[in-house]
Formats: C-alpha cells, structure tokens, sequence
C-alpha cells in the first residue's frame, strides 16, 4: 500500500516503510553415461529400528543411500528422480518422479524390488525459499503483497498459537495477506491510531510460521535465518540490525533514542513508543520495510528482537537515514503474545 509521507522541520521527507524477499529454481546438472555403480549400502546409525512405521529400519535407510548413489545411473536410463526416502505411512521407500512413465517404475521395482513405491504424482522442480517466495511454515522478514515486511514471529501468551507481526499501516483488520502466491495468514488485530502503536497481528490459518526470521540480502537466493532468542530493550548506543525485506541485513546500526513519539502530518497522528536508529549517513531503512523485523544478532545464529519498522525520515540514496521503530515490548504487551 502507498506509504504516508510528511515533510520535517528540517526539510526531510518521511516515509512510513514496506518489505522484502525472493525466490531461485532450483538446476539439476546433467551427467554423461556412467555404469551402475556398486551397491554399498549406507545405513547410517544401527539403532532404533522402527520407531515410525519403516523409517528407521536398516533396510529403508539402504535402499535410500543406495539410489542416492545411483542417481546418474538412473537418470541415464530415463529415470528421472525428484524426491525419495522412507515413507512413514507405507513403511516403503517412497519414489517421486519428476515424470512419471510405466517404464521407470518397472525399471525402479526390477532393481529395488518391493521394499519401495513408486509415486504416480510428478514432482516439480524444487525451489530455495528466500524472503519473496517463502511458503509455510513461514520466516518473518518475509516480502508481502501489501509492499511491507512481515515482521518477527511470536506465540500466543496462553497457548501454542503462532502469529507474525507487521506495520499497523500496512493492511485493514480482515485483510488476507501473501507471500509470493502463497498466502500467509489474516490480520486479526490491528493498532495504527493517534496517541497509539503502529502494528498489526497476522494469524497463521493453520500453515504455521518458525520461530526465525531471514538474514542476508533482500535478494539473496537462499539466505540464511536467526533463530528468535526473546527480546531486547535497546538502549541509547547499543548496535542493532535492520532485517527488514527491502533493506535486508543490515548491520552496525546505533540507537539515538528510545520511547519516542512522531507527529505523521499527513495522517495527523502520533505514534507512540518508537526507538530513533541511525548509521552514519547511510540509507537504513526502505520503502517496502514496513512491519519488518529489527534484531540484536547473538552468537550461534541467535538473535533478540528489538521491534518492527514504522517509519523513514530523511531520503539519502534510495531510502532513509533515520528509522523509527515500533518498540518489541508494546507490541507484545498489546497484543497478550511473546516473542519465543
């Protein structure tokens, strides 16, 4: 949605931000003729057995590494595979093609025998997730249809109930909100008001979301995640990351102030419990970040959550020196959630 704009004392323009994300196919390199390599079966840890209906038996893990190992063989011979592995429910090693012909499947069952199921169902090409074609269970720092950032994931105080956060600005109460073509849940609360927050509350519809949001660039073809680690208060001079979908990550960014109020113009209001972020100059925040998560990043690939984007103040290339954010702990305390 078209993001308010309002001119400073200064002279700046301010901007209330959008989102990010991307998608790449996934390439299967072609091979030469080879001769059928010998077995050598790899059943990973003798151990539990059955513990589901087939998938941890010996045998299941032999013929998986087996056709693992007979991939080029096979795809020689006009056997195309796509997905294979134990099969929790038929207890087989369960085969899918990426064309399905009578001919593989009697070429798989003659060599494998019937401790494997050859699926009818053609599997299409695999796709690595990123911010702008992530499907359930979904990451925050997602790139929304809305032009916002779906912002950090959290639970339900009194359950195990899953939402995400985003921009208050970004979407009317009710609104469907996507990712790409996959939908990612409803708005079902929503504050953006005078003397009030700028968030918003997005219900999973049972696809579910991971507690973790993206890092890396907002193009970047497979990026990496941090793992939510609760929250953080960032105070005056502590160093965050903006992980937002149309900045992505970046890092090395100061606190100014904490619990701010901003006066929009445009819409005369004004929003409540901000943090003023800034780094040298340089441009922190975009349109498209709006609702996005900002994190204080830990070591092994943990982070806290310090808050959402609001609001852009200043242009400087293509985007904003000062960014205002939505502070984590009034979110969470408005909306009876916590960030896990």
């Amino acid at each position: 949605m078209g993001l308010p704009t309002l001119r400073r004392l200064s002279g700046g323009t301010i901007i209330v931000g959008a989102i990010l994300a991307l998608a790449l196919a996934g390439t299967e390199a072609g091979a030469g003729a080879r001769a059928a390599p010998a077995r050598h079966p790899h059943d990973g840890a003798r151990g539990p057995g059955s513990y589901l209906a087939g998938w941890g038996t010996v045998r299941n893990r032999t013929i998986t590494y087996d056709i693992l190992a007979q991939e080029h063989w096979l795809a020689d011979h006009g056997v195309e595979l796509r997905q294979w592995g134990p099969d929790p429910v038929t207890g087989k090693v369960e085969i899918f093609l990426a064309r399905y012909s009578a001919a593989s499947r009697r070429l798989l069952m003659a060599r494998y025998g019937p401790a494997i199921e050859v699926s009818r169902t053609a599997m299409g090409p695999g796709y690595l997730l990123n911010r702008r074609n992530d499907s359930p269970p979904f990451n925050g720092g997602d790139k929304l249809r809305n032009t916002c950032s779906s912002g950090p994931v959290v639970f339900g105080n009194h359950s195990s109930k899953t939402y995400v956060l985003s921009a208050g600005h970004c979407s009317p109460l009710g609104a469907t909100i996507k990712v790409g073509t996959n939908t990612m849940g409803k708005v079902v609360k929503r504050e953006f008001k005078n003397h009030g927050l700028d968030t918003e509350l997005i219900d999973d519809l049972g696809g579910g979301y991971n507690g973790q949001v993206w890092g890396g660039g907002p193009r970047e073809a497979s990026p990496p995640t941090f793992i939510e680690d609760g929250t953080l208060f960032a105070q005056r001079n502590a160093i965050i990351t903006n992980d937002s979908a149309a900045s992505g990550q970046i890092d090395g960014i100061k606190v100014l102030r904490v619990n701010q109020m901003f006066h929009l113009k445009k819409r005369n209001i004004t929003i409540i419990d901000l943090t003023e972020v800034y780094k040298r100059g340089q441009a922190i925040c975009r349109l498209g970040d709006s609702g996005g998560p900002w994190i204080k990043t830990e070591k092994g690939g943990l982070a806290k959550v310090v808050g959402t984007t609001s609001i852009g103040a200043r242009s400087v290339n293509g985007g904003f020196k000062f960014c205002y954010i939505e502070q984590i702990g009034s979110i969470t305390k408005a909306f009876n959630v916590h960030v896990p």
